[in-house]
């Protein structure tokens, strides 16, 4: 069972991780009490940025998802794009910079 969030709204979904990893489809892995995911959370959804919310909490698919990609620690928040392009450290510069290399920001 999956906690997504897409665009705002929060639904159990069943399925595998990986369906939301898309081309050009941008998902957050988070924690709910992660400040930092909150952040980012509030941040896309000010800018009016599409994305997929997941809780790595209540997904255990996801949570191995961010173990892999971090060497083993659960870091959050997380970002995908697409399926081979994730990210970590995300204050407001970098967390801008990708947003705009990638063409969701002018």
């Amino acid at each position: 069972m999956q906690l997504v969030e897409m665009l705002g709204r929060r639904t159990a979904m069943v399925g595998d991780v990986g369906s939301y990893l898309g081309a050009g489809h941008l998902v957050l892995y988070g924690l709910e009490d992660c400040n930092d995911t909150l952040w980012v959370r509030g941040r896309l959804a000010e800018l009016g940025v599409p994305f997929s919310y997941v809780a790595i909490e209540v997904d255990t698919v996801a949570h191995d998802l961010v173990l892999q990609r971090n060497d083993g620690k659960a870091r959050t928040p997380m970002l995908a794009f697409g399926e081979q392009e994730f990210s970590c450290d995300l204050g407001e510069p970098e967390l801008s910079q990708l947003l705009r290399a990638r063409g969701y920001l002018a």
